[in-house]
């Protein structure tokens, strides 16, 4: 079992709602499935409080039937343990909808629900989620560093230099991405965001870096 996942296992009160993120996927539902169990008293394979969530067969998302599922069940009481845990896999294949969907749930949930998501990657998850969840991560943090074009650029230059910028990365997973984006000013993000309110959009590198070069222009008088 990773490092991680073993101080989990030992803590005295498990995280959540609990984001873990790793590029091992084939391992990290099988690991998650035994952090689990190693809280339980009894060690069953298929434990009632143990409920796994996943995307459709033959699908590259989540349905919204078992969303619904997952929500009617979180306020059903555990079985036999003193928590039920509900293990969410490959997050990152939901659609803003379903994400939406779960909000309510991941802030405001019985005391005996413990939520553990599983995700590669936390680009595609919405900034209202991530905002929701303690996040482990079991892979190494990607730098972020070079990321950027050079802003002296036109704005043609900087275009172009864009398009080889990878999106793997949200906005929010920025090293102080969050603080960039609470100080551009209304007019740089109306001029981005096109009129999109700017909270409810999910914010890629290529967006963030349109804003803060627009702001530049709009201070340099430009």
């Amino acid at each position: 079992m990773h490092p991680a996942l073993e101080n989990l296992k030992n803590s005295s009160d498990l995280l959540t709602p609990l984001l873990i993120v790793s590029d091992l996927e084939e391992n990290l539902l099988e690991e998650t499935r035994a952090l689990c169990r190693s809280f339980l008293k009894r060690k069953a394979v298929d434990h009632p409080d143990v409920l796994f969530f996943q995307p459709e067969r033959g699908s590259k998302t989540y349905s919204m039937e078992t969303v619904r599922s997952l929500i009617q069940e979180v306020n059903l009481p555990p079985f036999e343990e003193k928590f039920r845990y509900f293990v969410l896999d490959k997050v990152e294949m939901m659609l803003p909808v379903h994400q939406n969907a779960l909000l309510k749930v991941l802030e405001e949930h019985p005391l005996f629900i413990k939520f553990i998501l599983l995700t590669s990657s936390t680009a595609s998850l919405l900034p209202t989620v991530l905002s929701r969840l303690k996040k482990v991560f079991l892979n190494e943090k990607k730098s972020v560093k070079g990321a950027f074009p050079d802003f002296s650029l036109p704005f043609s230059g900087l275009y172009q230099a864009l398009q080889n910028t990878e999106e793997s990365s949200s906005f929010v997973e920025l090293e102080g991405g969050s603080e960039i984006f609470d100080s551009l000013d209304e007019a740089s993000l109306e001029w981005t965001l096109k009129g999109q309110r700017a909270e409810e959009l999910y914010i890629k590198k290529k967006y963030l870096i349109e804003a803060l070069y627009a702001r530049l222009k709009i201070q340099n008088g430009c």
